[in-house]
């Protein structure tokens, strides 16, 4: 959702960092290159829904979104001044927050494939009459309360952290929420699987 993805604009516009919205923003959206990698990752949701997908399609899609991952975000922490300083001097706040959220699209984009297996995986939703208790119990049902958890609980940390660290403290919100996500997530999707071996 609209609010998901730009929670932590919206605060720093909210708390009237205004000079550092800008900044911010550029760091954003160079970090939001390293997301073009999870592209990577579409085609194993339809292969899990169609049933023809199984554990090795897995891992074979962590492998290859890993494969670009990681050598995208090293090259953007090391090359960060000159990426930031492609927009303007003037936007040089911008550097650590780039490292931060750099950081946080590894565990951004990780848990989006472990969701996608969820719901490739998980069958509840398949059947036309489901009970209340059933979908209740389903994983689908799990992902989506821990999506509002953690929108809650970044909420929270933008309002401690951003007084005290400006658009650094908005980029480490990001950062701890993307890893609770990751955490959660992947424990959910590959529990019993031997995906990360």
């Amino acid at each position: 959702s609209i609010l998901y993805t730009s929670i932590d604009l919206l605060f720093v516009g909210f708390t009237g960092l205004i000079k550092e919205l800008g900044s911010y923003y550029v760091a954003k959206r160079i970090a939001g290159w390293i997301g073009m990698t999870s592209a990577l990752g579409f085609a194993l949701g339809p292969r899990l829904l169609s049933g023809i997908g199984n554990e090795e399609d897995i891992r074979k899609t962590i492998d290859l979104v890993l494969m670009f991952l990681i050598p995208m975000t090293v090259g953007t922490i090391l090359m960060n001044k000159p990426l930031v300083y492609v927009f303007g001097s003037k936007y040089k706040l911008a550097t650590t927050p780039l490292i931060i959220l750099s950081l946080a699209k590894i565990f951004d984009i990780i848990s989006n494939l472990a969701r996608a297996t969820i719901f490739g995986l998980d069958k509840v939703d398949a059947y036309f009459k489901i009970s209340i208790k059933e979908l209740i119990k389903s994983k689908i049902f799990r992902v989506t309360i821990l999506n509002y958890i953690t929108l809650a609980f970044e909420i929270i940390l933008l309002f401690a952290l951003t007084p005290i660290y400006g658009i650094n403290g908005v980029a480490f919100s990001f950062l701890f929420t993307t890893l609770i996500s990751f955490l959660t997530m992947t424990y959910i999707a590959f529990k019993g699987m031997h995906i990360l071996d």
